[in-house]
């Protein structure tokens, strides 16, 4: 007997029926690794722009060979991109095309793959001549400029015929074959030369003379390529992407993606809108303009976007104060505009939408101008060529601010850190071949669009984001969302990333089309200095969502848990990075179940409340009396150092197993605090609640000398119980992983609810 034909991974076999639909779907790789190579939060942005173009040019090939997208869905608007100033399409795309002959399909593939190819390597191409035109480099200076290019991506496709099982089967199918070849999947080869690497990625050489050692390389770059740059229209789009005097020596990849924007975007979308008279969005367009899309903050910008805010408001009072920083701001200002002239350093202005939010910063005021600065210009050491000679008088007028703004009661100390936030929905393969079996692809290209247009809403979450939690969103498409924000503003954003998740997917339905609402969603929240690689922290965050989707604890409430009845996913996760690397980590389900088994929300309930806690403004506590009778609502404050006694307390008993737990349990456990439980964490909430009243700092109105006693015992019970569903249910058998995940996450909240104060203080 014959053997059958062997045939590739990805195609699917030959049918002899009449034709049917085929679905197609076209991968670019690698993702990650081309995002994740970055110095600069703009590196991450116009990575994943650049993606999303070459993904949409990749649907534009589609449609007009006749096929239909199914996925992404909600990406187009009258055959045109939405929002395509934001990075919003993930790197994938599903077609479906009507006619499975082999080689017809084959075809389809070959050329809408070959569409991509051409779309990335017309982007160099533009870029490269943009870099000419500057007076950059020369023509011999860059060899092997197409060679990194076409090395860099591979577009892979796969098929699968809608034969009897319909569309569920065909998109499972299209998901193995798919993966298969991804799997067989090699990129280009490509052979280098003796020339140093590109200091961003480190895989291809830096553009340049070949032969250079780092030093002369280094030297080239410095005095060839920035000693010869002109003072044109693209010697200003080079200054304000690239660091001066040799910092920054990139490869064709590198520069392609820091100028793509630039050079190969913007054009397209800023001539379609002058087409059609919308001058306010070919402003947007044009990289020269403050409000223009392509100047994305920086790290610096939002770490102090708070800070920043704070200023600007204590400016518009009408005090004394408020009108001597009004024109320390003026003063500051101009130093910047002075300084830049002279040096033509890069960091510059850009607007965010939270500007137009802050009462009494004019448009032409010195408030608002003061926001708009790169955050950069707070701190010398961020300045390009800083020294005694001060151009402008920048440093004296710094100065002059710092004093103002701490005397009108908003200080600028040292630069706070920054919070990186990932999120993405729980198990979504999953999800989108369990609605195609129940409702056809048309249900489950349904969930993608709902995720796109009502979860990552433009006008609802990511407006949010980036006004009332005043950060930048890097990327927001699929079912996944990347932003960054103020380190005081992590868990209120991190709460509103969450609640958007599972209510906008419920409330999508309508009379006609039924929502989805069990559709959760995890996230990860890590803290970093805004001096550490951001490369390293947009991959440990990463990594940190995937460790909380796989926490298992025990289910809540109405949750389905295993047969254990245990769940993951529908998880937080919160890590901390300082200066020393010495990280800490917690995770934790997005519900936890409090008195009673009702479910409370960690991040709004009990996490944000407890980090208040230790800010300047308290939390707000109702206070339950021991017996019958009203509550009574009081603001409060402690100290940090509460939770660092008390999880030092902690470290050296709570792994210890239940042998020793009953010998050294009337030791934490005092008489009075019995009601507060024995083995469901009594030892621990009466520990806590003994430091909490040793380390309150006020309370708010003031009790009487008679009752502060008893206020500050029922203030101190009050936390503990707030903090009691957070305990393991068994301090006795929980282990030392479990505790050592529960004093991480504290160590966390502490972090975000001291940052505010450290980074008030006056330098």
């Amino acid at each position: 007997m014959r053997n059958p034909p062997r045939r590739k991974a990805g195609v699917s076999p030959r049918t002899e029926v009449d034709p049917l639909p085929v679905l197609a779907q076209f991968a670019v790789s690698p993702v990650q690794r081309f995002i994740r190579e970055a110095r600069k939060s703009q590196d991450i942005w116009s990575g994943s722009l650049v993606l999303s173009h070459l993904t949409l040019a990749l649907c534009d090939a589609a449609r007009e060979r006749g096929g239909e997208i199914l996925f992404p869905a909600g990406a187009f608007e009258d055959s045109a991109p939405k929002h395509p100033h934001r990075p919003r399409v993930t790197n994938e795309v599903t077609a479906r095309f009507d006619d499975n002959a082999p080689t017809t399909v084959v075809a389809f593939c070959e050329d809408v793959a070959g569409a991509g190819r051409a779309w990335w390597l017309d982007a160099g191409e533009k870029v490269r001549n943009g870099l000419l035109s500057a007076g950059l480099f020369r023509e011999g200076e860059l060899e092997k400029w197409s060679e990194q290019l076409k090395s860099r991506f591979t577009i892979g496709w796969s098929w699968a015929a809608v034969g009897e099982g319909g569309d569920a089967a065909a998109l499972h199918a299209l998901h193995r074959y798919a993966a298969a070849a991804k799997a067989a999947r090699r990129p280009a080869v490509y052979r280098g030369d003796d020339r140093p690497k590109c200091t961003l990625c480190g895989e291809f050489e830096q553009m340049g003379e070949p032969g250079k050692t780092v030093k002369e390389a280094t030297a080239f770059w410095t005095a060839t390529v920035w000693g010869e740059i002109g003072t044109g229209e693209a010697s200003r789009v080079i200054r304000a992407r690239l660091d001066p005097n040799g910092r920054e020596r990139l490869c064709a990849v590198c520069l392609t993606k820091r100028f793509a924007p630039v050079w190969a975007i913007a054009p397209k979308f800023k001539k379609a809108a002058e087409d059609r008279d919308d001058a306010a969005e070919a402003r947007r367009w044009d990289h020269t303009k403050e409000e223009s899309y392509l100047r994305f903050p920086s790290t610096h910008s939002v770490a102090l976007a708070a800070a920043k805010r704070r200023v600007a408001e204590a400016a518009a009072k009408g005090t004394d104060e408020a009108e001597k920083l009004r024109q320390a701001l003026d003063r500051f200002v101009a130093a910047v505009d002075a300084r830049r002239a002279i040096t033509g350093e890069p960091l510059g202005r850009h607007v965010s939408p939270w500007h137009a939010d802050v009462p009494g910063a004019d448009a032409d005021g010195p408030a608002r101008r003061f926001l708009r600065l790169d955050g950069g210009w707070l701190f010398p050491d961020r300045w390009d060529g800083a020294g005694d000679d001060d151009p402008g008088g920048l440093l004296k007028t710094l100065d002059g601010l710092r004093h103002a703004a701490k005397a009108a009661g908003a200080p600028l100390g040292d630069c706070p850190p920054v919070a990186l936030i990932r999120a993405d929905a729980d198990k979504m393969g999953e999800r989108l071949e369990r609605e195609a079996r129940e409702g056809g692809v048309e249900r489950a290209r349904e969930l993608s669009r709902v995720l796109a247009e009502n979860v990552l809403a433009e006008d609802g979450l990511i407006r949010a984001l980036e006004t009332d939690h005043l950060g930048a969103v890097l990327f927001a498409g699929g079912d996944e969302l990347i932003a960054m924000v103020p380190v005081e503003q992590a868990l209120p954003a991190a709460a509103a990333i969450a609640e958007a998740y599972e209510k906008r997917a419920a409330e999508a339905g309508s009379q006609e089309r039924r929502g989805f609402p069990d559709v959760t969603g995890s996230v990860g929240v890590t803290t970093v200095s805004v001096s550490h690689p951001l490369r390293m922290a947009i991959e440990g965050v990463g990594d940190l969502l995937e460790r909380a989707k796989n926490h298992r604890r025990p289910a809540v409430g109405a949750e389905r848990g295993d047969a254990e009845g245990l769940r993951d996913r529908r998880a937080l996760g919160l890590a901390v990075i300082p200066g020393s690397g010495n990280v800490r980590e917690g995770r934790v389900g997005l519900s936890v179940a409090a008195a009673g088994g009702e479910p409370r929300r960690v991040i709004g309930d009990l996490l944000a409340p407890l980090a208040l806690a230790m800010t300047e403004s308290g939390v707000a506590l109702e206070l339950r009396p021991k017996g019958d009778g009203p509550t009574r609502p009081v603001t409060a404050r402690v100290s940090p150092k509460l939770f660092r006694e008390w999880v030092a307390l902690l470290a050296p008993v709570a792994p210890r197993g239940r042998a020793k737990f009953d010998k050294i349990a009337p030791h934490f456990l005092p008489a009075e605090s019995s009601a507060v439980g024995g083995r469901d964490g009594g030892y621990a909430l009466a520990e806590f609640a003994r430091l909490a009243e040793r380390h309150l700092a006020s309370i708010d109105p003031p009790p009487s000398p008679k009752d502060r006693a008893d206020m500050s015992r029922a203030v101190a019970r009050t936390l503990a119980d707030e903090l009691r569903p957070l305990l393991p249910a068994d301090p006795a058998v929980a282990t030392g992983a479990d505790w050592d995940n529960l004093t991480g996450l504290l160590a966390c909240v502490v972090t975000l609810g001291t940052r505010t104060l450290r980074g008030a203080d006056d330098r």
